[in-house]
């Protein structure tokens, strides 16, 4: 054969064979991200011998366009294009529109406690999946995270709200993942940050950017079917995706 390498067999580039096709490449961060002072952009293409060219504001490449010659800082909010060429062959064009913003600001709280307030429904008179359905208290306390393998066994759809305050421990965009049942929802400075009605158990994202300091936070959660765990996740500046620790929860002294 003519390959030289090991990458031009990976690759199917034969050196003796004109390169009919061009992979697109791949922009990072990733389409709709956002950041807040400055975020490192890559581009890579799975086709060797590739030649990347990109603008800023959207427009297609060109073979006159920058040359991408390595990672780059952003400073501003753009839409990334990006278009590999070899030869007279040119990929189809990528994009990353990256957003810059500005974080939530953090509340004002006062004679805050560890952990978090919920309040815990029971239905009494229920329609299907839930629906129609009369609710009563069933108990008011604290829990030190959004969880609820304390629930007695043999409990018939329990609808509980988590609520008080998330420490962010610096400024930066934060990566929340709610695994929920049937229906689960995650609130932050009073915004719906997540959703789940989906009708079955899932894990879903959410990406906040957060000044640091206390943000309200709101954990709902609802199940007609058998109990599943709860749990949320976060990810941001110098964490790794990992559960919310309890340290990072307090309600005020009133809840």
């Amino acid at each position: 054969d003519g390959y030289t390498n090991v990458e031009e067999y990976l690759n199917g580039t034969d050196p003796r064979v004109p390169l009919l096709h061009v992979a697109g490449p791949a922009i990072e961060p990733e389409d709709g991200s956002i950041f807040l002072d400055s975020t490192q952009v890559t581009i890579t293409c799975p086709t060797a011998g590739v030649e990347i060219r990109y603008t800023l504001d959207g427009s297609q490449p060109t073979r006159t366009s920058p040359r991408y010659s390595g990672p780059f800082e952003l400073r501003d909010a753009a839409v990334v294009a990006a278009r590999a060429f070899a030869g007279m062959v040119a990929s189809r064009t990528s994009y990353a529109e990256l957003r810059k913003v500005s974080p939530h600001p953090p509340a004002k709280a006062a004679d805050l406690h560890p952990a978090l307030a919920y309040e815990w429904s029971e239905p009494v008179a229920s329609g299907p999946e839930g629906r129609d359905t009369t609710w009563t208290l069933a108990r008011r306390d604290v829990v030190d995270t959004p969880r609820v393998d304390w629930l007695p066994a043999g409990t018939r759809w329990p609808k509980i709200d988590f609520v008080g305050y998330l420490t962010v421990p610096r400024d930066g965009v934060y990566t929340f993942t709610l695994s929920s049942p049937p229906s689960g929802e995650l609130w932050i400075d009073g915004t719906r940050a997540i959703l789940n009605d989906t009708g079955g158990d899932s894990q879903l994202q959410a990406v906040v950017a957060l000044a640091r300091g206390l943000h309200a936070i709101k954990v709902h959660y609802f199940t007609w079917t058998d109990i599943t765990p709860l749990q949320l996740l976060w990810q941001g500046p110098g964490l790794e995706s990992q559960p919310v620790p309890p340290e990072a929860f307090s309600h005020p002294a009133t809840e």
